[in-house]
């Protein structure tokens, strides 16, 4: 089911969109230099993680027994949200992804488990997946099944998915809530590429989504979930904004598989659900937390017309 959003643009949303415009024109924006050559700080930003003090403290988030994987909590009772924070599997969460956890577990309470992923170039997939693998069974072990949501924005929706469908084969099956998924890292989709994205580059995350597929190929559901039998999931939402090359992806993938919930707003870019200015922001947010609450979903203040 197709819900969209089209209320006008505030100033804040046209802020953000220029922000990104000048961020994309910046060399530094690059993971690839003029030769097309990885630059080397991603392969020193890709060996380890250091939760920066500051953020810890000021999101109040906890070391685990394991290695990398954080835990935010509230006092009020809640689920157990899973979250695969984005950066195309190359870069590490930042203040907005755990300011973005840290609003929704002050409104709907609960815990976030934040598993901080191997990181490409250096890591591939199947790095990936082992290190998720033990952050979920030590998850489930603490905190049982029943109640966890899997939860990522970007490549983390599009993990989220992937992820659901190979258990969901095991017979596990989770609630999974994805924000401006990728979810076919060989970016194949020429309508999509052309939407009018201030921040992503089809070329350069088809090149990272290689990278990153290594040992496979980008068109295997573990790596690329649109490929994936998405009839196996029960309860999924995704949230998508139309200024989003990876948008049009999420469309596709609904009329594919009716039983979705997907939310479309308009003129809304990757991502910007996680940045603290522009309209539709607390929109999309709300849609989150009544998921995550689990109340029904008011699709009324909204008009069903297809604004792709």
């Amino acid at each position: 089911m197709i819900n969209y959003y089209d209320k006008r643009l505030t100033i804040g949303n046209y802020i953000v969109n220029a922000f990104f415009h000048i961020y994309r024109a910046l060399p530094a924006s690059s993971v690839f230099d003029s030769k097309g050559n990885i630059i080397s700080k991603y392969y020193k930003n890709a060996e380890s993680y250091t939760l920066p003090e500051n953020v810890r403290k000021k999101y109040g988030i906890k070391d685990t027994e394991l290695k990398d994987v954080y835990l935010m909590e509230s006092d009020k009772s809640g689920k157990t949200v899973f979250y695969i924070h984005g950066g195309a599997y190359w870069s590490q969460p930042t203040s907005y992804h755990y300011d973005f956890l840290k609003h929704l577990l002050n409104e709907v309470g609960g815990r976030c488990v934040i598993p901080v992923y191997p990181k490409a170039p250096v890591h591939t997939y199947k790095d990936v997946y082992s290190f998720m693998e033990k952050a979920y069974s030590d998850t489930i072990k603490r905190y049982g099944a029943e109640n966890i949501v899997l939860m990522g924005d970007s490549v983390g929706g599009g993990f989220a998915l992937a992820f659901g469908m190979k258990l969901a084969k095991q017979g596990i099956r989770h609630k999974i809530i994805a924000i401006s998924p990728w979810l076919d890292t060989g970016c194949s989709n020429e309508k999509g590429n052309k939407a009018k994205d201030p921040w992503l580059d089809p070329n350069e995350l088809r090149r990272q989504g290689e990278i990153y597929a290594k040992g496979t190929t980008v068109k295997d559901p573990l790596v690329s979930p649109v490929y994936g039998d998405a009839s196996l999931l029960d309860d999924v939402t995704i949230l998508t904004g139309t200024r989003d090359i990876l948008s049009e992806d999420t469309v596709e993938f609904e009329k594919k598989n009716s039983h979705i919930r997907l939310w479309v707003y308009k003129d809304r870019g990757h991502d910007f659900i996680l940045y603290p200015i522009g309209d539709g922001r607390a929109h999309a947010i709300s849609v989150i937390e009544e998921c995550l609450t689990d109340q029904s979903l008011d699709t009324s203040t909204v008009k069903p017309e297809d604004v792709i």
